[in-house]
């Protein structure tokens, strides 16, 4: 269980920085090939730590109806492709949560902290130096504003 864990927080670590998407195309790859290394393991290990009952099941149950309900509605707001790559991306996310949960919580929760605190750190660099060009840019998404990370400069 130990490299599951370890494996659960590497993935965990990568899914944060989903935001390399627009830097490199080898982050799918590597998020990708982690992933398999974890579920492999994930699937060769005892569980017996991880309580599964209801919230597996529920979690399986919304993804089947989220992605029922994706396939079948109209496309108002876009390609319904991309909408369901990322449900489907974020579902082996409970999977890890569930692993690291089943431990100290510690050392997650110091990960998310240090990457929150690099990417507060992105505000004031970007007040000073402008926008960073790798960063999504700011859009709106059926209807709503998307990002406000871009900050503009030198007015």
């Amino acid at each position: 269980m130990r490299t599951t864990k370890a494996l659960g927080l590497l993935c965990f670590t990568l899914y944060l920085f989903h935001i390399l998407r627009n830097l490199t195309p080898f982050y799918f790859i590597a998020l990708g090939l982690v992933l398999a290394i974890f579920l492999l393991a994930f699937s060769m290990e005892s569980t017996e730590e991880i309580n599964f009952d209801i919230v597996i099941f529920f979690s399986v149950f919304v993804t089947y109806y989220a992605s029922f309900v994706t396939i079948f509605s109209d496309n108002q707001y876009g390609d319904p492709a991309v909408g369901l790559f990322r449900l489907w991306a974020t579902f082996p996310l409970g999977i890890i949560c569930l692993v690291l949960a089943s431990d100290s919580a510690m050392r997650p929760v110091q990960v998310l902290t240090i990457f929150y605190f690099l990417a507060a750190l992105t505000l004031p660099i970007q007040y000073v130096f402008g926008a960073i060009n790798w960063f999504a840019e700011a859009s709106e998404r059926a209807g709503g504003l998307r990002w406000l990370f871009v900050i503009p400069c030198g007015t």
